[in-house]
């Protein structure tokens, strides 16, 4: 077991880097030694090498329009252009499925700011493939697009709340497991995290605080049906660009 302790030059806890509450339990040495065993990915956007538009190495970006480029030293701006229904996204490849006693743990967080609190929308989680696309979010922000995925949604809402929900793609349509699990605040960043225990139970967390849970056994058939892997993406609700400022993002899991 890896321990993991984050601390700031005054021997605070560091609040901005990762939460050692979801991170100290995952092998991370062990899966450099074997990657069989596992992967993680770690991306700090600190002086990234963003090309116009293009990528940071370990992300693939898309969107409708998207507008992507380096905020100060140490964010990517995720931004829409200024026509309705465009978006914007960072998605890593696929590899993670929660099963009932799989004995397969997961561990994903990012820090995050929205920089327009007002009618856009945004998916901070883990997404299948067939669901990581400019249209993730669908038209006017109603809703999250009905494929498999796990994380935290903000739909069309002066009030920004981000809200934990889970889905199945076909199925009855996504399950809330946490409302308003944090009411966001315009420019203030956030570590949103996920973890599964391999077992049955998925834990949520805001700045390392857990703030809700959800298990396994709830799923058809107490399985995913396809891989997931991270999707952060932004929705512009009305005519105006919106932004989502990334500083890092992590993810790992047992294969």
């Amino acid at each position: 077991m890896s321990v993991v302790r984050y601390k700031t030059s005054d021997g605070l806890p560091d609040t901005t880097g990762p939460s050692p509450i979801i991170w100290a339990g995952c092998p991370v040495a062990e899966f450099i030694a074997n990657p069989a065993k596992g992967f993680h990915a770690y991306n700090s956007l600190a002086d990234a090498g963003l090309v116009v538009d293009t990528s940071v190495d370990g992300y693939v970006f898309g969107g409708t329009n998207p507008d992507v480029d380096k905020r100060g030293d140490d964010a990517i701006d995720l931004e829409t252009s200024g026509a309705d229904n465009d978006s914007v996204f960072v998605a890593q490849a696929a590899k993670v499925k929660p099963a009932l006693n799989s004995g397969k743990r997961i561990w994903f967080e990012c820090l995050v700011a929205n920089d327009d609190v007002g009618d856009s929308g945004s998916f901070i989680g883990l997404m299948e493939t067939a669901g990581q696309t400019a249209e993730a979010i669908v038209d006017d922000c109603a809703a999250i697009i009905d494929e498999d995925y796990v994380g935290f949604r903000i739909l069309t809402d002066a009030d920004a709340e981000l809200d934990v929900v889970v889905n199945q793609g076909g199925g009855t349509g996504p399950t809330e497991i946490v409302d308003d699990a944090q009411t966001m605040v315009a420019g203030t960043y956030y570590r949103i995290g996920i973890t599964f225990d391999g077992a049955d139970t998925f834990n949520y967390y805001v700045d390392g605080v857990l703030v809700g849970t959800s298990t396994a056994d709830s799923l058809d058939n107490d399985t995913m049906a396809n891989n997931l892997g991270l999707y952060i993406g932004q929705k512009s609700g009305v005519g105006a660009a919106q932004s989502l400022l990334l500083k890092w993002s992590r993810i790992a899991g047992e294969l």
